[in-house]
């Protein structure tokens, strides 16, 4: 029994795969800045499931008349049979044959789920209308190869189930695989639109990009073969090319700077500032001879370039240091009593600048600062120049005698009253006299005091002669010693 439910089915589904395939021709001619492409490809994956949904009804519908027919052509010949030999010889041979033929002839096999026998099956295909115009001449001539292979074998009783299985994927495959002629019309359009652009104002890799991707899909376009899914990409191919189309950089204010900086005059500047600013010309000038360089780069090197004076440092003035380490350099370091060690180890650490041809007048500055400072903290030896009188008087004599000398000393030294030492002020030194009695057998003796060097400084010691010989043995003389100390002025 046929279900015509399956007719009915194929007919509506029939309409809505009509309403699909106009819907996307229609999107499809849209000019292709326009186009959706994820529409289009949304709706030709509806499309082709339809399409194989179709597909298989018609084969159960198909399968289903065969095998009502194959029923009716079977009760006829019986029934002239059954006329000419008699019933009984026909029943007999039925049997026979039922018995040995017909289950090799119309054993139905399990084909996609559906029972049906192999002649059917080719025999559906055969009612089929392909037409050559319709499909891309690839997928076609494959279909009618397949085909005509399987039905070469449709008489074939005596074909394995597995051989009639084989024939039948191959040409279901085939029959699937058919693909419809595109509609090249849009991609013609385009085509021809990309032909005529002026892509001169652009810089020549992105044009070599966009000839060799219009290149590409006029071989689509030529391309008897050509899916209407790679017909759809070439248009959506087209598009993006004409966005990645980049355009040359406008380069005036680039060369403006450049020529103004590129004969800059660098003597005053120091070697490692003008390596920078040389290396930001170079580039400059690198960007401006590449042809493919972005309008990005270019506003970015404009930025550098506005600031790049900015880069170079003046040559240092080190006279001034060279004549203070000249000047420290020459002192005379016994002289001082502190400091002096901090000023050589100061000279030492700022002595490199002189070599430095990069060096900064900051940093010049800084070290002349920096001796001057250390300069400055020295403390210098005070040498003054004073006159020490000694004067000693008698205090009491006990007939020692009435005649005397006096002799004075210092750093063992003698030297006359008023005599004249150098010395820091404060310092202390030692001083001493000796007094003698003058007759033949001179007694004397001697004392020593230790004064300070400093302005109306006053001291004072005694000294006791002692007669040794005579009646008067053991009999002294006393005298006091008197001391001053008078500034004269530095040395």
């Amino acid at each position: 029994m046929i279900d015509f439910n399956i007719k009915k089915r194929i007919e509506e589904k029939s309409i809505v795969l009509e309403g699909l395939i106009q819907q996307c021709d229609k999107e499809k001619s849209k000019l292709f800045l326009f186009k959706n492409d994820k529409k289009i490809s949304e709706l030709e994956k509806q499309i082709t499931a339809l399409d194989k949904e179709i597909q298989e009804l018609e084969i159960k519908y198909n399968a289903q008349l065969e095998l009502k027919k194959s029923t009716g052509t079977s009760m006829s010949n019986f029934a002239i049979f059954a006329k000419k030999h008699g019933l009984k010889t026909c029943i007999g041979c039925a049997a026979a044959f039922m018995t040995y033929c017909g289950y090799l002839y119309f054993k139905p096999m399990n084909i996609n789920g559906n029972q049906i026998t192999y002649r059917s099956m080719i025999e559906s295909y055969e009612d089929k209308v392909i037409n050559s115009a319709d499909y891309t001449p690839e997928t076609y001539e494959r279909y009618m190869n397949d085909l005509e292979d399987a039905e070469a074998r449709k008489n074939d009783i005596f074909m394995s189930d597995e051989e009639k299985l084989a024939y039948v994927d191959a040409l279901l495959s085939a029959y699937n695989g058919l693909e419809p002629i595109p509609d090249k019309t849009a991609l013609l359009s385009a085509l021809n639109e990309a032909n005529k652009y002026d892509i001169s104002a652009y810089t020549p890799v992105s044009a070599e990009v966009f000839k060799s991707v219009i290149s590409e899909m006029r071989e689509i376009y030529n391309d008897s073969n050509a899916t209407r899914k790679e017909v759809a990409e070439a248009e959506t191919s087209i598009a993006a090319a004409y966005r990645k189309l980049i355009l040359k950089a406008d380069k005036t204010g680039l060369v403006e700077l450049y020529n103004k900086y590129s004969g800059f005059a660098l003597d005053d500047y120091t070697p490692s500032s003008v390596k920078s600013f040389n290396k930001e010309i170079e580039s400059t000038k690198k960007l401006i001879d590449d042809e493919n360089a972005s309008q990005n780069n270019v506003d970015k090197q404009i930025q550098t370039m506005q600031s790049v004076e900015t880069l170079l440092v003046k040559k240092a003035d080190t006279t001034s240091l060279q004549s203070l380490i000249d000047e420290c350099n020459s002192l005379d370091g016994s002289k001082y009593k502190e400091g002096y060690s901090d000023l050589v180890s100061e000279v030492k650490l700022v002595t490199p600048i002189l070599a430095n041809a990069d060096v900064t007048q900051e940093e010049v500055d800084s070290a002349v600062s920096r001796l001057q400072t250390a300069k400055s903290n020295m403390v210098e030896y005070v040498i003054n120049l004073y006159r020490i009188n000694m004067r000693a008087v008698m205090q009491s004599n006990n007939h020692v005698g009435n005649d005397w000398s006096y002799a004075r000393y210092y750093n063992g030294e003698s030297v006359h009253d008023g005599f004249q030492v150098s010395g820091e002020p404060g310092s202390s030194v030692s001083v001493e006299m000796e007094i003698t009695e003058r007759d033949k057998s001179p007694d004397s003796n001697s004392g020593t005091a230790t004064i300070t060097l400093e302005n109306g400084y006053q001291t004072s010691f005694d000294i006791t002669v002692r007669e040794n010989r005579g009646r008067y043995s053991g009999n002294t003389a006393t005298f006091t010693v008197y001391v001053t100390v008078t500034y004269l002025g530095r040395e």
